[in-house]
């Protein structure tokens, strides 16, 4: 997977001065972390894109886990539309280790490399 390759996140400088860049499976969990962040902003086109701020309060709830699991698989269709990543749905759970957080856990598959890959979030709570 050496041909995905963008820039590093928090964005700094390398050590020859240039920008910081990751690639291979950093850059992959790199998008796929983005994808599946809140995404709170005033910015008007980038609106509805992650999985929602509403996805921190109560992911304890069956109706609301099921929600987030369409827009995980909606992004995921995304994904595999462009040829990135192909969600593997059976893998998908929720964990909870932290009153106030829970984990997101699933599997994916990198459709440039066939590679196989896990990834988890932890979302923690917010005060409203």
């Amino acid at each position: 997977m050496a041909g995905m390759k963008g820039i590093a996140l928090p964005v700094g400088p390398n050590n020859h001065g240039g920008i910081r860049t990751v690639q291979g499976d950093q850059q992959a969990q790199k998008i796929i972390g983005l994808a599946l962040s809140d995404l709170d902003n005033d910015n008007a086109f980038q609106q509805n894109i992650g999985l929602g701020v509403g996805l921190i309060f109560d992911p304890s709830s069956p109706t609301f886990r099921a929600k987030v699991r369409e827009r995980l698989v909606t992004i995921f269709d995304d994904f595999e539309r462009k040829a990135l990543f192909k969600l593997v749905r059976r893998s998908i759970r929720w964990t909870k280790a932290v009153e106030g957080e829970q984990t997101l856990e699933f599997s994916y598959i990198n459709l440039e490399s066939d590679s196989s890959s896990n990834f988890d979030k932890t979302f923690v709570a917010k005060a409203r």
